[in-house]
């Protein structure tokens, strides 16, 4: 599995300049059979300038020296696209540091990256517990605020019924005038009838005094 493994990478390191694959080869996506060469190509290198700059890249991995940052720059992108089309059968390349590859400088490289992604998952949790510490304190807020709703609903139905109490009372207070007025008027003519009684005794004294 490990001589498999090495022969996929070295693969990837020679990655030729243009990488082509046939429309017609139905028979490609169920084999790791090699690419036909009568297609346009899938991933087409750019052409980089003769220096030699080496840079240290890893192979799923495996440090990989590369002359130039273009050339690995070449072959990360080559990687990416091809592993889009035939998924894991192809490694995975990316840069690890400027200069060639070293025992003692990959090593340390490799663990300030796992550091590094050590940090980067402990601030992802804290972003994580900051986003849900302000979906518990946005929660809390609406449970405040439909308890102030309540509370709203509930002074004003008591202040509708304190405006309806005065209503009624406006109504006993009228309807009392109208009992009052009518009294009154039965007082008046109760006098009235006294008067009236009284005018018909001092008549009927007259009369009797005449006679």
């Amino acid at each position: 599995m490990r001589a498999y493994s090495c022969l996929v990478i070295l693969a990837v390191v020679s990655l030729p300049a243009q990488l082509l694959v046939s429309a017609e080869s139905s028979e490609a996506a169920n084999t790791s059979a090699a690419l036909p060469a009568t297609s346009t190509p899938i991933c087409e290198e750019t052409v980089c300038p003769r220096l030699y700059m080496p840079v240290c890249g890893l192979v799923d991995g495996e440090p990989m020296t590369a002359p130039s940052r273009c050339v690995l720059n070449n072959k990360i992108r080559c990687s990416a696209i091809l592993q889009r089309t035939l998924g894991n059968k192809i490694p995975t390349v990316r840069f690890l540091h400027s200069g060639a590859c070293s025992p003692k400088a990959d090593k340390s490289n490799r663990r300030r990256q796992s550091r590094d992604m050590d940090l980067e998952n402990i601030e992802d949790d804290a972003g994580k517990e900051e986003i849900n510490a302000g979906e518990e304190e946005i929660d809390a807020g609406e449970e405040q605020s439909d308890a102030a709703k309540e509370e709203i609903d509930a002074n004003q139905a008591l202040a509708d019924d304190a405006e309806a109490d005065m209503d009624a009372g406006k109504e006993e207070i009228a309807a009392g005038g109208e009992e009052s007025d009518a009294a009154k008027e039965e007082i008046d003519a109760n006098q009235a009838l006294a008067d009236d009684a009284e005018a018909d005794m001092d008549h009927a004294e007259a009369l009797n005094d005449e006679e």
